[in-house]
């Protein structure tokens, strides 16, 4: 081979070198090794997780169709809403009877149209009385200290006049109410009063309060 030949060759070498460093200076891209790729595709991967205009989903609210209406109240029901079985018949409603008294006071008439009364006036109960409490020795003891005064009491009569009840309101002297059981055993055992009457004439239970005057003499 002529050395004009051998200059030619190495200059078209020289020249195809050339071309491929220019044109990897131009695409540097292009070549990527396996590593390289491997990271491009999990920073590609990762930039569409976290990018939240194309992955986070708005919710969807829907709104609820509203209950039927409950049928009205009924106050005079005792179970609400029952539902009776086929052939059902209420039993009727039980008839009010007037209750009888429990106690004589049940009975009591606070303003008869007649008063009770004892004998023939107010002063037979005070003698009444006088004779049974003069002499014994709850008597003699008052007359001994001097003690004297009023004893309000308050009797319950029933509807055939005799003396039920016996209530002391007030005693005017403390030293007074030593008398307190000689009264009571006097008073229920009492002979019968006229009782009290009602509009219709019909006797009837009331109660009178008198006042007893207890006095030394």
């Amino acid at each position: 081979m002529k050395p004009h030949h051998i200059v030619f060759l190495l200059f078209v070498l020289l020249f195809f070198s050339c071309e491929e460093n220019n044109n990897a200076m131009h695409h540097p891209t292009r070549k990527y090794s396996n590593k390289q790729k491997a990271t491009r595709k999990t920073q590609t991967k990762a930039s569409v997780i976290i990018n939240p205009q194309k992955t986070i989903a708005h919710p969807v609210f829907i709104t609820p169709e509203p209950p039927e209406p409950l049928p009205p109240y009924d106050p005079y029901d005792p179970v609400p809403y029952p539902i009776d079985p086929p052939g059902y018949i209420p039993e009727p409603a039980p008839i009010n009877q007037l209750s009888t008294p429990k106690t004589i006071r049940d009975s009591l008439v606070l303003f008869p149209a007649v008063l009770a009364s004892f004998d023939k006036n107010t002063d037979a109960i005070y003698k009444y009385f006088d004779n049974k409490i003069a002499g014994t020795m709850e008597w003699k003891y008052l007359q001994e200290i001097g003690a004297e005064g009023k004893i309000f009491l308050r009797l319950l009569i029933d509807s055939r006049g005799q003396a039920r009840e016996v209530t002391f309101l007030r005693f005017t002297s403390t030293e007074l109410e030593i008398l307190k059981p000689l009264l009571t055993k006097a008073a229920l055992q009492m002979p019968h009063w006229t009782p009290a009457k009602n509009e219709q004439g019909e006797a009837v239970v009331c109660e009178v309060v008198h006042a007893l005057r207890i006095g030394i003499q």
